[in-house]
């Protein structure tokens, strides 16, 4: 009986060691597992099915292995025992790759730590012999370059493939110290990854270097959109708004005295006027000749106006050899000529430069200007009106009220009035 009962003992010993040597030949038929959901997962704390798949590959493909559990998750974190629900029957002598599935949306991480056999550093060794994962992180070992991007190719801001994506990191996990200095550089920030909604705070002046602000990041506009505060050019419509006096102005400031400010006008390219201060004299300026200055409109301090050589405009002064008579509502100036002419050449003096492109007196002229006493009258002169082809009007007497006369315009002889008059503005 004794017999029999060793011998059943050590019949038990032997499938115990068989059983054992199958397990470790082939890999433990259950393992623990830590990971996190899919990104783009709904990530609140709760109960999710989860679809655990074991690939030959990174890229998926057909599955090895697979099971569903349902599995509590805390911030986006997990963990469980692969193989609770179907036995792993995996040998463990190649790299595997794990699925997490959530719905229609897959991560696959390499799998490492329990299942493989370990080197003699405490690394997971693969097929080849040679060293693994190790299982315990040192200092400084998780460095950028030994981390997989989202999907395993040079851009970021991804989420397909396997690697550390957002949905990974726990918000506020990643603070300003653990960031090393000028380790965020432009390459590794996706277009568009850093939104409003991302920075808190004002951004100081001492964090953007003098060539790190681009135009193309304010308004979604172009640099081609803004001018220059010196030597550029701006195309189409200025327009300036404001809410009162004086903010829709324009402010023009030299910024320094005896120096001129303005603005200059130009059509196709060519300089057409000005509207300036001259400090030199103290007034604004508006010149009409392309700048030249021969041809414009001075206004002093004291609101005086005064046109030069500008025509279509009437002028303040006489020309050099009139005598000036100012009425109510108008500027006389009045010259008589010291040769005689008949009526036809003497209405061509007037208008030649020697008188400054005037014109013969209207009787109604020279008879206010001898009202006005400022102008005596002269006999022998003549005047511009015309009674018809054959009668022409002159002064034939020195009295304001009764001074006119006739003669033929082509064979009488005398001097002329010449005039300018002007409205006043």
């Amino acid at each position: 009986m004794a017999k029999k009962s060793l011998i059943k003992l050590l019949l038990c010993l032997a499938l115990v060691i068989a059983t054992v040597s199958m397990a470790t030949a082939n890999g433990p038929e259950l393992m623990v597992y830590s990971g996190s959901i899919p990104q783009g997962v709904n990530q609140g704390d709760g109960s999710y099915e989860i679809s655990f798949s074991i690939y030959t590959s990174e890229k998926g493909g057909s599955a090895l292995w697979t099971e569903t559990q349902k599995v509590y998750v805390f911030q986006g974190t997990f963990a469980v025992y692969l193989g609770a629900v179907k036995k792993l029957d995996l040998a463990f002598d190649l790299p595997y790759w794990v699925g997490v599935k959530v719905g229609d949306k897959e991560d696959i991480w390499p799998l490492t730590g329990a299942g493989y056999p370990l080197d003699e550093d405490g690394g997971v060794a693969s097929s080849t012999g040679t060293a693994g994962t190790s299982l315990a992180l040192v200092a400084d070992e998780v460095l950028s370059a030994n981390i997989k991007e989202a999907d395993n190719s040079s851009a970021q801001n991804t989420n397909s493939g396997a690697g550390i994506k957002t949905g990974h990191i726990q918000n506020g996990a990643v603070t300003t110290t653990k960031i090393k200095k000028n380790a965020v550089t432009t390459p590794k920030i996706a277009d568009g990854a850093v939104t409003d909604a991302k920075i808190t705070g004002p951004i100081s002046a001492s964090k953007i270097s003098s060539t790190g602000l681009d135009a193309d990041t304010l308004d979604g506009l172009n640099s081609t959109d803004f001018v220059k505060k010196s030597g550029d050019t701006m195309t189409g419509t200025l327009t300036i708004k404001g809410n009162g006096w004086p903010n829709s102005f324009l402010f023009l400031d030299t910024n320094a005295a005896a120096q001129d400010a303005g603005i200059r006008f130009y059509e196709n390219g060519t300089v057409k006027s000005h509207l300036y201060w001259d400090a030199s004299t103290g007034t604004l300026k508006l010149l009409a000749d392309g700048g030249a200055g021969a041809k414009g409109i001075t206004i002093d301090t004291s609101g005086n106006v005064t046109a030069t050589s500008f025509s279509g405009v009437k002028k303040t002064t006489c020309p050099t050899g009139y005598t000036q008579i100012e009425f109510t509502h108008s500027t006389l100036c009045i010259r008589r000529t010291s040769g005689t002419y008949n009526w036809n050449d003497a209405e061509d003096i007037c208008g030649n430069t020697t008188f400054n492109g005037g014109q013969m007196c209207y009787h109604q002229q020279v008879r206010r200007a001898c009202k006005q006493g400022a102008f005596p009258l002269t006999i022998s002169t003549w005047l511009a009106d015309r009674v018809d082809d054959d009668k022409a009007l002159y002064v034939n007497i020195a009295n304001c009220d009764n001074f006119d006369g006739f003669d033929a315009p082509a064979t009488g002889s005398h001097n002329a009035y010449c005039c300018h008059e002007w409205m006043k503005y």
